[in-house]
């Protein structure tokens, strides 16, 4: 994130809890989504959907929360995620939008 902010990108963080926004916002980040009271797709749509998501939880739900709030030809980067406990039915790389 830190290098996104420094090249230009407006970077959005998505984190569950409040207390996560204001060291996002000390490390960079432009805005916060609080997982625990805003649903994450919607939120990243209202500002124009993701180009990039950089998705470095190991929780599948989480990463899979932010799929439909990339734009259009948008991409999903997955970093540290362990197939066997991600709990998607087919690889990340079969995943793709259509619109």
């Amino acid at each position: 994130m830190q290098y996104a902010a420094t090249t230009g990108f407006e970077t959005v963080t998505v984190a569950r809890g409040a207390a996560k926004a204001d060291f996002a916002k000390q490390l960079g980040a432009h805005r916060h989504i609080d997982t625990a009271d805003t649903p994450v797709a919607g939120a990243l749509q209202s500002l124009g959907g993701a180009k990039v998501v950089l998705a470095t939880a190991a929780n599948s739900e989480g990463i899979t929360a932010t799929v439909d709030g990339l734009r259009p030809c948008g991409e999903l980067v997955v970093i540290g995620l362990a197939p066997p406990a991600c709990g998607w039915r087919s690889p990340p790389t079969d995943i793709a939008r259509t619109d």
